[in-house]
């Protein structure tokens, strides 16, 4: 039997699924490289093995042009070194390159020269995300302070009409009992 269980999370899995028996491997991912990138790129765009000696030194030079984009592409991906605006920097998985990769799936050359334009998009994306996310958070701190000092007027109101409204009655000894 074969199972797979993914999150983001593990420290907050219960303590029986983490007994062993339960999940034999543990595996973690993390965002691509560089090298990666690289790699990726010539996995995508394979060249077919040669038959003649012609065609090995044009598949030579193929090769050595699919190289050259797999550079470019991977230069332009990891080119970006701008923080976001919490400090963070752009990280893409190896999924997220696959998913642009295939868009151009029959053009390496068009791959490699969209990189660019594709991460500044996705750049921007997150910073506004990010941007979005720091307003959320400075908006509910400000909620939270004006309900705290709403609170604290009202018990500042309270405690004042309560001294207010609530009669002092006199001293027994200054009360006179007619019997």
């Amino acid at each position: 039997m074969c199972g797979v269980d993914g999150r983001n999370h593990p420290e907050h899995l219960d303590e029986a699924l983490m007994r062993p028996g339960r999940f034999d491997v543990h595996a973690e991912f993390f965002d691509s490289n560089y090298a990666q990138a690289l790699a990726l790129f010539k996995h995508f765009y394979p060249l077919a093995e040669p038959t003649d000696v012609d065609a090995k030194t044009e598949s030579e030079k193929s090769q050595a042009i699919i190289d050259v984009h797999a550079r470019n592409f991977a230069d332009k991906v990891f080119g970006i070194n701008q923080p976001l605006p919490d400090g963070s920097t752009l990280t893409l998985s190896m999924a997220a390159l696959q998913g642009f990769l295939l868009k151009y799936k029959k053009s390496p050359g068009k791959a490699a020269e969209e990189a660019d334009k594709w991460v500044r998009d996705l750049w921007t994306g997150q910073a506004k995300k990010m941007e979005e996310k720091i307003e959320r958070v400075k908006a509910k701190k400000a909620r939270k302070l004006a309900e705290a000092e709403e609170k604290a007027g009202y018990a500042v109101l309270n405690q004042e009409h309560a001294e207010v409204s609530s009669p002092t009655l006199p001293s027994a000894d200054l009360v006179s009992v007619k019997t």
